[in-house]
């Protein structure tokens, strides 16, 4: 979980770079990161996107943010296709969870 605002001339890389560098080089090994929290429900699309490319510094399959109206938004602007949001289950199981406060955060 993601939370607090950044400070001013921090943004959405230094938060990857302060992830990878707490879990590691290999520190999710195959595994799915998914990103929550109010901070990454106030970032851009470009910036959620950012966190989930780079998560595969960490040896990470997949980075996922569950989609919302902005993410919603995002695709129907860019495709006629119908499609469904896939959300994370309620009842999910986590290995482990981690919280990040960004208000602390430096470049």
């Amino acid at each position: 979980m993601v939370v607090g605002e950044f400070p001013l001339g921090v943004g959405n890389r230094d938060l990857a770079h302060h992830i990878l560098r707490r879990l590691g080089t290999d520190g999710a090994l195959y595994k799915a990161v998914e990103f929550t929290g109010p901070t990454i429900d106030s970032m851009s699309i470009d910036g959620r996107m950012v966190l989930c490319n780079m998560i595969a510094h960490c040896e990470a399959k997949v980075g996922i943010v569950n989609p919302d109206a902005k993410t919603v938004e995002f695709v129907q602007a860019r495709t006629r296709e119908p499609f469904s949001p896939l959300v994370s289950d309620t009842d999910a199981k986590y290995e482990m969870e981690l919280r990040f406060d960004v208000s602390d955060l430096e470049r």
